[in-house]
């Protein structure tokens, strides 16, 4: 998200910063980590997963409803 190449913390402060309304982000593309073209919090839950190890890989497609 913060485009540094690695995602980590400062990732995750900067997604709910955004959600807030606070920031712009930097890369967009990368904020979207189910791939659906909307950044939101199911994005902020799947980065928190990614780093807690529970999910491997990213993008991570959500079943749609």
């Amino acid at each position: 998200v913060n485009n540094d190449g690695t995602v980590s913390m400062s990732d995750q402060v900067a997604l709910n910063k955004y959600l807030a309304g606070m920031i712009e982000l930097v890369n967009y593309e990368a904020a979207d980590l189910t791939g659906n073209g909307i950044i939101n919090v199911v994005d902020a839950k799947i980065m928190v997963k990614y780093q807690a190890m529970q999910i491997d890989r990213l993008p991570y497609p959500v079943p749609t409803e």
